[in-house]
């Protein structure tokens, strides 16, 4: 991958991520959520000890359209990214690459971002919503950022190979 291409994906997921930090900090002020979201006991879907599939419903927001935004937003966020790759790739592979290094960036410095603005997660163990889609997923941060880090070696290797 040459640098050329290499800075346009990085600007664009470094952005983005920043964007979508600044998002969640928006949200905990207003909804009155600290450090962490409120202590959840949604009805586990599957446990797999280091992510928890949960039931959707309204245990993540106070009333249900705001649950449904959110996920909407989350199905947008995959949409930027999927056309960012699509326009940044020249073949499918390259696309998939694209996707998976941008997606893999976008999360891991989602994570930094949250640190230098709200001094969060205190330790890589505290527990995150993940994602909403296709339900929502729970577990320590440092699940994220494990599968973040090889989805940036899987992009970066279909991207060059």
């Amino acid at each position: 991958m040459s640098s050329p291409k290499l800075i346009p994906l990085i600007l664009f997921s470094l952005t983005f991520a920043f964007i979508e930090a600044s998002v969640v900090v928006y949200l905990r002020q207003l909804l009155g959520y600290t450090l962490n979201f409120p202590v959840i006991h949604p009805e586990t879907l599957l446990n797999l000890g280091v992510i928890a599939f949960v039931a959707p419903g309204k245990w993540l927001f106070p009333d249900a359209s705001l649950s449904q935004t959110e996920i909407l937003r989350e199905f947008a966020t995959l949409i930027v990214l999927a056309a960012f790759a699509w326009g940044a790739g020249s073949n499918l592979k390259r696309k998939l690459g694209t996707f998976l290094a941008s997606f893999a960036l976008w999360d891991i410095f989602y994570y930094v971002f949250l640190k230098i603005l709200l001094n969060w997660p205190k330790s890589l163990y505290d527990i995150d919503v993940f994602f909403l889609l296709p339900v929502p997923s729970v577990g320590p941060v440092l699940t994220a950022l494990v599968l973040s880090t090889l989805f940036l070696i899987l992009g970066i290797w279909l991207f060059i190979d």
